[in-house]
């Protein structure tokens, strides 16, 4: 089964369908395996699952995570995908904020700002332009775009799952 394989060593995004996690096997190498939720599963979504493999493993680009493997067992459906130990763009966008938020009188929490925000969004976003245009220029479109489905490395480089 899937879950003997791979310890979950932290849940990166969680969506109605799937599960991403950061997961480690018994020689300590750890990939990013983004599961079909159990609630989720049905032969139309497993078949959606299988295409969005087959369709990543024919991807060429740097910015889009590169699609390792994919598990069928025990009704679990799993892919495989290398992992950069990058943070989840949704983790590092809330990161910021509580960073720099100001709790109002009225409990509210209010966030403004600054030039280094606006320069480091403005680089998300042309980043984030850039791993559509390598989808769309290979004849794709990301159907659940998001900021769980996006990591950033260390060195801030962008990635889709």
């Amino acid at each position: 089964m899937i879950a003997d394989e791979w310890r979950v060593v932290a849940t990166l995004y969680q969506s109605a369908t799937t599960r991403v996690e950061r997961v480690r096997d018994s020689r300590g190498e750890t990939r990013v395996r983004k599961t079909l939720r159990r609630e989720a599963r049905n032969p139309a979504e497993v078949a959606r699952y299988r295409h969005a493999y087959a369709v990543n493993r024919g991807l060429d680009s740097p910015r889009i995570v590169t699609a390792l493997a994919r598990q069928d067992s025990g009704g679990q459906s799993a892919i495989l995908f290398r992992d950069s130990g990058a943070t989840a763009l949704r983790d590092l966008l809330a990161a910021r904020i509580d960073a720099r938020a100001a709790t109002r009188e009225d409990g509210s929490r209010h966030y403004r700002p600054d030039d280094a925000d606006i320069a480091w969004a403005l680089d998300v976003g042309v980043q984030l332009a850039e791993a559509l245009a390598a989808l769309h220029e290979q004849g794709f479109v990301h159907r659940d775009l998001n900021p769980g489905n996006a990591i950033v490395d260390a060195g801030g480089f962008l990635q889709l799952i």
